[in-house]
């Protein structure tokens, strides 16, 4: 396909590497030019720490935009919405810009609500041994306690 520069008007054939005749270093063109007067565009560099990670099948997030996740939810309740989330793109064949915020917008939701036992971490209770003087006590205590008449279920 033969075009002509407008600015120079040198008669340039474009080809599969958008080569001009004129000018035979391989350029970016778009289609209206020979690229001697236009500028050379950079390819944008990917910092390693942008770029992003496979958690699951279809299933792309930042190392940044996964902790934030685990900051306000606990792991297993993360990895279960990551889980949903690739389970409905495999299935239906979607495609989201980006797959944290539609965790964000629906998935965090609807794993909530489908699964409330993530949210809720267990707190272990841990007993420290009495002293004999705060064993003493708690007798005296639990004494003056069931002197008033009450009584626990099972206890009678």
């Amino acid at each position: 396909m033969a075009m002509t520069c407008e600015t120079c008007k040198y008669l340039e054939v474009i080809n599969r590497y958008n080569m001009c005749r004129r000018y035979p270093r391989m350029l970016k063109v778009d289609g209206r030019g020979c690229g001697e007067h236009r500028k050379v565009v950079k390819r944008k560099t990917v910092k390693k720490e942008d770029s992003k990670i496979k958690y699951a099948e279809n299933i792309l997030l930042k190392k940044k935009e996964y902790e934030n996740l685990c900051k306000d939810s606990p792991e297993p309740a993360v990895q279960k919405m990551i889980e949903v989330l690739d389970l409905y793109k495999g299935s239906n064949g979607k495609k989201y810009k980006s797959d944290y915020m539609t965790i964000l917008n629906w998935v965090k939701t609807k794993v909530e609500k489908d699964y409330p036992q993530l949210f809720y971490t267990i707190k272990e209770t841990v007993y420290k041994e009495l002293t004999e003087e705060e064993q003493a006590e708690s007798e005296i205590e639990r004494k003056k306690f069931y002197s008033k008449g009450f009584r626990m279920k099972g206890m009678e």
